[in-house]
């Protein structure tokens, strides 16, 4: 399949082993300083001061930042992360900036809902949690 035309919106192909050394090199601070680096992951508001029309996704920009909880931690973490869904494959990368830790999932299956498939990458993230 081309996807040429879906580059801007993540259409390049990778490996989760590539994906996990780009994210690596992120927290390094050695893709965007890290003071970018928290630009990119706050949710922007609306001038009015409301959180936007994310639904409170924490959309920042091309980010989604929030809290997840990994039981083997026994703690919430900040978690930074970005998945979508095209053409019968499913990605999801996050990032856990306080645990230097990178995850990322691919498949080239469809699981419905897309929540489930996020939820097996953060269940990886738990596994290597310390």
């Amino acid at each position: 399949i081309d996807v040429s035309n879906k580059w801007a919106a993540g259409g390049f192909v990778s490996t989760p082993s590539e994906m996990v050394r780009l994210g690596n090199a992120v927290l390094a601070g050695q893709v965007v300083s890290p003071k970018t680096f928290e630009l990119l992951t706050t949710p922007q508001k609306l001038a009015d001061g409301s959180g936007g029309s994310d639904g409170g996704a924490g959309y920042g920009l091309g980010w989604r930042s929030g809290k997840k909880s990994l039981p083997r931690l026994g703690r919430e973490v900040r978690v930074v992360h970005h998945g979508g869904v095209a053409n019968g494959a499913m990605s999801f990368f996050v990032l856990i900036p306080e645990l230097d830790l990178v995850v990322s999932l691919q498949g080239n299956l469809t699981f419905e809902p897309f929540v489930d498939f996020a939820e097996a990458a953060y269940a990886v993230a738990d596994l290597f949690a310390r």
